[in-house]
């Protein structure tokens, strides 16, 4: 199962409780406002870098991820999500992703991503494969 690691990593870094598409959506949005720098309604691919660098430059710097493999993080976030491939992701791309990627983590088809459907995600994102 491959699924566009950002949205992935906004459900996996969401509180522990099950989760709706429309919890999702809402964190997709505040994510896609925090990004979007200058407030256009749309976040480049600098934008991203810089947001990601800035959302995530704790964690990155204790596990040693370098300026070089941050860069090819978003270059693969990024081109997943900018599915018109125009150079700018929109708040509707975003929110496809994220919804396509809650569609496939919710196995059961409850509404909800649970507990285990999180654990599965997790390992398949360790894995590589995620």
């Amino acid at each position: 199962m491959k699924l566009a690691p950002l949205p992935l990593l906004l459900i996996l870094a969401a509180p522990a409780a099950a989760q709706t598409l429309g919890d999702v959506r809402a964190r997709a949005d505040r994510e896609f406002a925090a990004a979007d720098a200058n407030r256009d309604g749309a976040v480049t691919r600098e934008e991203m870098a810089r947001w990601l660098t800035r959302r995530h430059a704790d964690r990155a710097r204790r596990a040693g991820i370098t300026i070089d493999q941050a860069r090819f993080v978003t270059d693969r976030f990024f081109g997943e999500m900018d599915r018109n491939g125009d150079g700018r992701v929109t708040r509707v791309e975003a929110r496809r992703v994220a919804a396509a990627s809650f569609r496939r983590l919710d196995a059961n088809g409850n509404g909800r991503i649970d507990p285990a459907e999180r654990r599965k995600a997790r390992a398949l994102l360790l894995d590589g494969q995620g």
